[in-house]
């Protein structure tokens, strides 16, 4: 698979296993910050994804999904500040939980390179 579908899963994977020991280490409020911290961490990412997708390969005006990546960053640090702020999410469980993320292209970069297709030159 492509580089950014394995990050997706690995962050999933590694998001969920910081959720349950959020849950079983320190209790049900850190334990929902790290799931809800996991959630805005994939939606990041999928956003991300998506966006860059469209500025490498050309789709569009390039000016303007520049100009939305930076909405998008906006948009991401003010649901952080309602989240933990207004509504009171754990802050340590919202940090645990994006940890995933983290975790998941720190390891994605040390998976070895697909090997090119026989017959293509570099």
């Amino acid at each position: 698979k492509d580089l950014p579908t394995t990050i997706m899963r690995a962050t999933a994977g590694f998001g969920s296993l910081l959720v349950v020991i959020a849950f079983a280490g320190f209790g049900s409020r850190v334990g929902l910050g790290a799931l809800v911290g996991l959630l805005v961490s994939l939606l990041n990412f999928a956003a991300l994804r998506f966006l860059a997708g469209r500025i490498v390969s050309g789709g569009g005006k390039q000016g303007a999904l520049v100009g939305l990546l930076m909405l998008k960053l906006g948009l991401l640090a003010a649901l952080c500040f309602v989240l933990i702020v207004r509504l009171g999410v754990d802050g340590f469980g919202f940090a645990l939980g994006c940890g995933g993320l983290i975790l998941a292209i720190f390891t994605a970069s040390l998976l070895p390179a697909p090997p090119e297709p026989v017959g293509e030159e570099s």
